[in-house]
C-alpha cells in the first residue's frame, strides 16, 4: 500500500478529517490533500507529528513491508528468514549509501572507520589477557599444553571475529540504517518534497532518485562534531585536488584543440591527418567531459551522467577511427636510413689553445700539425640551430638548439612524402677539430679518461 492511501485510511480510522489534522500540523488543508493524492511528502517532523496524532509508528505509516509481530515469532527459527533479512539489510545499506551526498559518505565511511579501529583495539587487548591467561594455565600440561593452548586461542579468535562483526554490523544499523526510510512508488513519475517550515527543520535532509525513492533523513540524528569537521576537511582537500588536475586538462584540452586547428590545415596532404584529426577530436571531447565533471563536483553542481556517457561514447569511436586511420596510413610509409636527403650546413670557429682547454662532445678529430689554435667545424641540419656554453674553466658545449617550427616542418615534410627516420640522429649536430698532435695530447690530458678514440 502506499503512503497516500496509508494516511487516507489512517485519518478515517482516528475520525479525522483534512481539516481537522492540517490544523493539528499547522499546516493547510491542501498540503494534507497534496499528500493524501500523492503529489507530495511531509518532511520529517511533520511525519513524526503524524505518527503521534495517528497512534501509529513511522514504519507502519510508511514501509510497505511491516512484519507482524505473530509472524516474527512463528518463524523466528526459520533460516529462510533470516537469511532473507541479511539480504534486507545489505539492500538497504546498498540503497541508504547510493542517495547519500558525497559529504554524507565520507562522514560515514570516517566515522565507521573510527568504530572499527575501537573494536580492534579493543578485542586485542582483551586477545592478549585470554592468551596470556591460557599460557599460564597450560603452559606447564606436558606434550598436550600445547595442543590445548592452541586450540583455545584458536576459538578465542572466533568468537572476538564473530563478536566483533556483530557489532560493528549493529553499530552500524543504529546509526544510520534505523535513521532512514525510504519510500518506493512506482506509479508516481512527479513527486514533490515538501521544504522544512520551521528554522529547527532547516539541518533535514531530502534527497531523490529516479522520481521513485525518497530518502529521509531524521533531523535530530546528527554526527560528533570531530567527524563533522574531518569530512568537511576530507571534502576540501579532494576539491582542491580535483582543481589542480582539471588546471592540467584544461592545458591538455588547449594542446588538443591547437593540433585539431592543425590537423584541419594539413587535411590536403593525406589520409593520415584525417584519422589524426578524428584521434585528437576525440580526445578534446573526453578532457571536456573531465573539465565539466570536476567543475560540477567542485561547485556541487547536477551531473548529467546520459549525455556525459554518450559524448564519452562518441570520443572513443572518434579516438578508434581516427587511430585505425593513422595506423593504416603508416603502413605506406618508408624507414630513411640515412639523411642525405637533408640539407646539412657547417659553421666554423676557431679557439685558441690553453693549458685548461676542455671541448666536449666532439665526434671527430683531424691532426694538422701545422695550426696551432683549434679550429671547430659545426655540421647542422639547415633550419636547426646550434649553441655552446663556455664555463670558467675553459670547457666547451655544443648542442642543437631545436626550434619546435624547424623541427614540426621537417616531419610535416617527410609525412608529405611518406618517409620516417630516426629524427634525434637526423637533428643532432657533428662537432670535427683539427688540432696539431701536441696539442691534442694537451687535450686529451685534461680529461677525465680518453678525449678522443678514432676507431
Amino acid at each position: 500500500m502506499r503512503f497516500c492511501d496509508k494516511l487516507l485510511k489512517l485519518r478515517k480510522k482516528n475520525n479525522f478529517s483534512q481539516e481537522q489534522l492540517a490544523e493539528k500540523l499547522n499546516v493547510s488543508r491542501q498540503a494534507v490533500s497534496k499528500w493524501e493524492s500523492g503529489s507530495t511528502y511531509p518532511d520529517m517532523e511533520k511525519m513524526l507529528l503524524l505518527c503521534n496524532i495517528l497512534n501509529c509508528t513511522l514504519e507502519e505509516l510508511m514501509d510497505d513491508g511491516v512484519i507482524k509481530t505473530s509472524d516474527m515469532c512463528s518463524n523466528k527459527l526459520n533460516g529462510n528468514n533470516w537469511f532473507n533479512d541479511f539480504l534486507k539489510y545489505i539492500t538497504n545499506s546498498y540503497n541508504m549509501f547510493c542517495n547519500m551526498t558525497f559529504k554524507d559518505k565520507i562522514k560515514c565511511l570516517l566515522e565507521m572507520i573510527f568504530i572499527f579501529i575501537i573494536i580492534y583495539i579493543i578485542c586485542s587487548i582483551v586477545y592478549y589477557i585470554v592468551n596470556t591467561f591460557l599460557f599460564d594455565l597450560f603452559f606447564n600440561i606436558p606434550k598436550i599444553g600445547y595442543i590445548i593452548e592452541f586450540i583455545f586461542e584458536g576459538i578465542t579468535v572466533l568468537i572476538l571475529t564473530v563478536l566483533s562483526i556483530i557489532v560493528f554490523l549493529h553499530l552500524f544499523k543504529i546509526r544510520y540504517l534505523d535513521y532512514y526510510v525510504t519510500i518506493e512508488d512506482r506509479n508516481a513519475k512527479e513527486q514533490i518534497i515538501e521544504k522544512p517550515v520551521d528554522k529547527e527543520e532547516k539541518n533535514s535532509i531530502f534527497s531523490k532518485n529516479n522520481h521513485d525513492r525518497i530518502i529521509i533523513r531524521d533531523p535530530k540524528h546528527s554526527l560528533f562534531t570531530f567527524f563533522e569537521a574531518l569530512s568537511k576537511f576530507i571534502v576540501f582537500l579532494i576539491k582542491v585536488f580535483a582543481i589542480f588536475l582539471g588546471v592540467f586538462i584544461c592545458f591538455g584540452f588547449v594542446f588538443f584543440v591547437i593540433c585539431d586547428a592543425i590537423f584541419i590545415m594539413y587535411l590536403k596532404y593525406g589520409i593520415i591527418f584525417f584519422g589524426l584529426l578524428l584521434a585528437f577530436l576525440g580526445c578534446s571531447f573526453i578532457a571536456y567531459l573531465a573539465i565539466e565533471f570536476i567543475y560540477n563536483f567542485v561547485f556541487n553542481r547536477v551531473h548529467h551522467y546520459k549525455r556525459g556517457f554518450i559524448l564519452f561514447i562518441v570520443s572513443l569511436v572518434f579516438v578508434g577511427i581516427g587511430t585505425a586511420l593513422t595506423c593504416d596510413s603508416m603502413l605506406d610509409f618508408k624507414y630513411v636510413n640515412d639523411n642525405n636527403d637533408l640539407k646539412y650546413v657547417t659553421d666554423f670557429m676557431n679557439i685558441e689553445m690553453s693549458n685548461d682547454i676542455n671541448i666536449y662532445n666532439v665526434d671527430d678529430v683531424v691532426i694538422d700539425n701545422n695550426r696551432n689554435n683549434i679550429r671547430v667545424e659545426i655540421t647542422h641540419l639547415k633550419g636547426i640551430d646550434y649553441e655552446y656554453d663556455l664555463y670558467s674553466d675553459g670547457s666547451y658545449y655544443f648542442y642543437k638548439n631545436t626550434s619546435p617550427a624547424s623541427f614540426f616542418k621537417i616531419i610535416i615534410n617527410d609525412i608529405k612524402n611518406k618517409k620516417i627516420r630516426n629524427y634525434d640522429d637526423a637533428f643532432n649536430i657533428k662537432i670535427k677539430i683539427y688540432i696539431s698532435y701536441d696539442n691534442y695530447k694537451k687535450l686529451n690530458s685534461n680529461h677525465y679518461g680518453t678525449f678522443y678514440e678514432n676507431k
